[in-house]
């Protein structure tokens, strides 16, 4: 039987996107025998699919803690670890069969070495957790000394392999329209219409705005699946992806209401109004990008490097507010 081979890559709070799509393969697409890969938060995007942990309400959780890091953007690092931690189920290792789950971690191995290095054989449920924990811990958000992991001392894998790449014939999932490693310009991949900023992956969005992220990667892969023919032959179907006319063209009701698979009528809705939801997020990512230039957006990258780089600086105290304001 035929292996359906899935890259995920690294992703922070655009994670949601990717979740997106992985909630429109669970529901729509009948995946037998499949193996995933994913660096940083694209590998715990890789563990939901591979897993099969409901995407909708992996995409919810993601969303409910935006609120828990409006006070410090850095302690991302620890509730995904404590997310990790709650995510995996206890029967994990009863799901990896054929190393069909790789978690692409960035290895020190001496001063002058520090390389990618892909894990795909664990022994027990711990494991899984571990490197999942490892391949996102950035240095400054969660510690400065590297995760040890059997003697190993990893940092999380965007350092060393933003995109894992495995063939020719690998889907990739990306959270960017451009994506470092070219898979854009590749025919097996889906991404997003619109230029995520890349702040956006450490720094949260409004939930809202990551709901409608999510209902976009799962659009993506409505318009992928319905634009080529070519793609839509490599899978088997559980159900028709045509979804039902609904009279309401309100992108408020998909922001305000909790991702929830059981109700279809918000992905129908979000079907009918996917290019609304194109143009809504176009112009919040064009006033961000006009909060972040020009003297103004100096100044805010200058308190963001302050805040990750000198944590124990005496005027840390302000530069959260000044990085998350609007205006100042």
């Amino acid at each position: 039987m035929n292996t359906t081979e899935f890259s995920f890559n690294a992703s922070g709070w655009l994670q949601v996107f990717q979740v997106g799509v992985v909630y429109f393969f669970q529901h729509h697409v009948k995946l037998n025998t499949i193996s995933a890969v994913g660096s940083s938060g694209g590998a715990t995007t890789a563990a939901i699919m591979v897993f099969d942990i409901p995407a909708d309400i992996a995409a919810e959780k993601i969303c409910s803690k935006e609120s828990l890091v409006k006070k410090d953007f850095k302690s991302i690092v620890k509730i995904v670890h404590k997310s990790i931690h709650e995510m995996i189920p206890m029967n994990a290792i009863d799901f990896l069969k054929n190393n069909c789950l790789g978690i692409v971690c960035s290895e020190i191995k001496n001063y002058r070495n520090f390389s990618e290095t892909e894990f795909k054989k664990f022994t027990t449920r711990e494991d899984i957790v571990e490197l999942l924990c490892a391949t996102c811990h950035i240095p400054s958000f969660n510690g400065y000394l590297p995760y040890r992991y059997n003697g190993k001392y990893l940092y999380d894998g965007v350092f060393t392999s933003p995109h894992p790449k495995k063939g020719n014939k690998v889907i990739y999932i990306s959270c960017t329209l451009n994506c470092r490693c070219g898979c854009e310009n590749n025919y097996f991949t889906i991404s997003p219409s619109v230029e995520f900023p890349l702040r956006w992956c450490i720094l949260p969005q409004d939930k809202k705005i990551l709901r409608l992220i999510f209902y976009h990667g799962y659009c993506q892969s409505y318009r992928k699946f319905k634009e080529d023919p070519n793609f839509k032959k490599l899978f088997k179907f559980k159900n028709n992806i045509v979804n039902k006319k609904n009279n309401d063209n309100s992108l408020n009701t998909l922001m305000n209401s909790k991702i929830c698979g059981n109700n279809e009528e918000l992905f129908d809705l979000a079907i009918n109004n996917q290019h609304k939801i194109e143009f809504y997020l176009s112009k919040q990512i064009k006033i961000s990008n006009r909060e972040w230039s020009g003297c103004k957006g100096y100044i805010k990258y200058l308190y963001l490097f302050v805040r990750i780089f000198f944590p124990c600086l005496p005027i840390i105290w302000c530069t959260q507010d000044r990085i998350l304001r609007k205006h100042y």
